[in-house]
Parts: structure tokens; C-alpha cells; sequence
């Protein structure tokens, strides 16, 4: 009887060492991220909704180089350099800013509800400009920019 449990020791010990050669493998890989910005002016908890039934909360950094956002989870991120912007459509009331909506050159649309969305607009305006921001004009009440 003890020895079969010997020899489930001795098959677990084995099978650690091999998990920790592994692991060891794995720690030594950083993840890599393809970040466009390399000085980051401005960063706010946001939220993308690439998904309608299930926004992915994260925080998004706006710097030199574009739009980050970057997965609370740690799983996927989302880079957009400046210059293939093709406009920002915003959900604005009064100064508060609810969300905005990044189009790329492909027509894909990024929309990201933000923290502090009026700063942010700032940050986006002094970057592509005033002829690439528009009104959503989505909601009831939405004023333009």
C-alpha cells in the first residue's frame, strides 16, 4: 500500500519539476504590447464597448503618439496613432462629456465612455484638430461641440 503512494509522489515530483521548467520559460517572456505613445499626456478609467451586452473596463492614456487603452484585466489592448483618426464623435451635455467614438481610416468605430471625458476632449482637440471632432447627435439633449 505505501508503495503506491511512493510511487504517486514520485510521479507528482516529476510532474512539478516539468511545470516549473515551464514556468520559468514563461516568466522569462514579457507580454508585448505595441503602445503607440511614449510619453503619455493625459489617463482616466474608461470603458470600451466594443460589445454592446458587455463593456470592457480598462483606462485609456491619450499622449504624443495616439490612444491606448489598455484592459483592466490585462487581457488585450487597443492602440490608435493620431494620424489614422478619421474623426471623434462625442456625446456632449453642457461641459460634461459622456463618451466619445473613435473612427478609424478602415471605419471602425471605437466607442469609449470615459471618467473624465472633458479633459480628454482637450487633449484629443490640441491633437487632430477642431475639423475632426463632431456631435454624435445620438441622444435626446446632445449640444454640439
Amino acid at each position: 500500500m505505501f508503495e503506491f503512494l511512493k510511487k504517486s509522489v514520485e510521479s507528482l515530483s516529476h510532474f512539478s519539476e516539468k511545470d516549473a521548467s515551464n514556468t520559468e520559460s514563461l516568466e522569462q517572456q514579457e507580454p508585448e504590447f505595441a503602445l503607440v505613445n511614449n510619453s503619455v499626456e493625459f489617463s482616466a478609467k474608461a470603458n470600451c464597448k466594443l460589445n454592446a451586452l458587455n463593456p470592457k473596463p480598462g483606462s485609456i492614456a491619450l499622449g504624443d503618439g495616439g490612444i491606448d487603452f489598455i484592459a483592466a484585466s490585462g487581457y488585450g489592448f487597443i492602440s490608435i496613432p493620431w494620424n489614422n483618426i478619421q474623426k471623434v464623435r462625442v456625446d456632449v451635455y453642457g461641459k460634461f462629456v459622456r463618451s466619445i467614438e473613435v473612427v478609424t481610416d478602415d471605419d471602425q468605430v471605437l466607442p469609449f465612455i470615459l471618467s473624465k471625458g472633458y479633459d480628454a476632449l482637450h487633449v484629443i482637440y490640441n491633437h487632430i484638430g477642431r475639423e475632426k471632432i463632431v456631435s454624435s447627435n445620438r441622444s435626446f439633449g446632445s449640444h454640439t461641440v
